[in-house]
């Protein structure tokens, strides 16, 4: 019987080739790893150093270069972003310089200071900043809304100065804008000082009147006697048990029974009642 023979099969197809092949491979991967540039496909994927230029050194005016498209920097803010507050200085000083008279100027209280977005009009190119503004004059008890127009309100950085100009200005009557918090301590103020306030707090037991706490409301709208011509809040009253826990919740304790009615704008009690003597809750454990 004829002997068969195993057909060898090598394990990798570098040990089927002859040593002179295998010298040649060498060569040339060695020749492609010492020198990148010689690499056609690597070279056909690179850019040249002179068409690449960092973002900070181009011009917004300057020419786009031949070659590739180098991105111009964005602008650094949208047109609808809220006031800086360097924007919102220029328009409170803008609109308290049209006071008429020192005393109007100083009775000036900003409420509200904002964007003036517009209307839902596209226009042809980008308009003028805006700020609207609410402003409450204590001296006479009136509301009104402004518009000032910003022009080069960043300008001091390169030398110039803010200036702002007065679009509109309109007085909204029977209204009152919301209460501010120098508001809130000025009230919080007056009605501690009361001689009836004393007392009652006395009746329930609180001596230290720090812990009080005094939180002007609005009045809302029951009656005439309601009516938005002045400006009226009805605090809530509330009573802490420690005066240096910055944890502890104070409006845990209200103080009832008591009724309040300030008139904010001369900041006086107008109406008291301790109506009724009611416990307070005890101390959180």
């Amino acid at each position: 019987m004829a002997a068969t023979q195993e057909k060898a099969t090598p394990c990798c197809p570098d040990a089927a080739l002859s040593s002179e092949s295998k010298s040649s491979i060498l060569q040339l991967r060695n020749a492609s790893a010492s020198d990148p540039a010689d690499d056609p496909i690597r070279n056909r994927a690179s850019v040249p150093p002179t068409l690449i230029r960092p973002l900070d050194s181009t011009s917004a005016n300057a020419p786009a270069p031949k070659g590739l498209p180098v991105m111009l920097r964005a602008q650094s803010s949208h047109p609808l972003e809220p006031l800086s507050a360097a924007e919102i200085s220029v328009a409170v000083a803008t609109v308290r310089a049209a006071g008429a008279t020192p005393e109007v100027r100083d009775s000036m209280r900003f409420v509200e200071v904002a964007l003036n977005e517009g209307g839902p009009m596209i226009p042809s190119k980008l308009p003028p900043r805006q700020a609207r503004l609410v402003v409450y004059n204590k001296k006479s008890n009136e509301t009104s809304v402004w518009v000032v127009e910003l022009s080069e309100v960043h300008a001091a950085t390169r030398g110039g100065h803010h200036r702002g100009k007065v679009i509109s200005s309109q007085v909204v009557p029977d209204v009152q804008p919301p209460m501010d918090a120098m508001e809130y301590a000025e009230c919080e103020a007056v009605v501690k000082d009361y001689p009836p306030f004393r007392e009652a707090m006395k009746k329930r037991g609180i001596e230290d009147l720090d812990l009080v706490m005094v939180d002007p409301w609005c009045a809302g709208y029951h009656s005439e006697a309601d009516a938005p011509s002045r400006r009226l809040a009805k605090p809530l009253i509330f009573c802490r048990t420690e005066s240096d826990c910055p944890m502890e919740n104070g409006y845990a304790r209200p103080v009832e029974g008591i009724h309040v009615l300030v008139d904010m704008q001369n900041m006086v009690v107008l109406e008291f009642e301790d109506r009724k003597l009611v416990p307070l809750p005890p101390a959180d454990p």
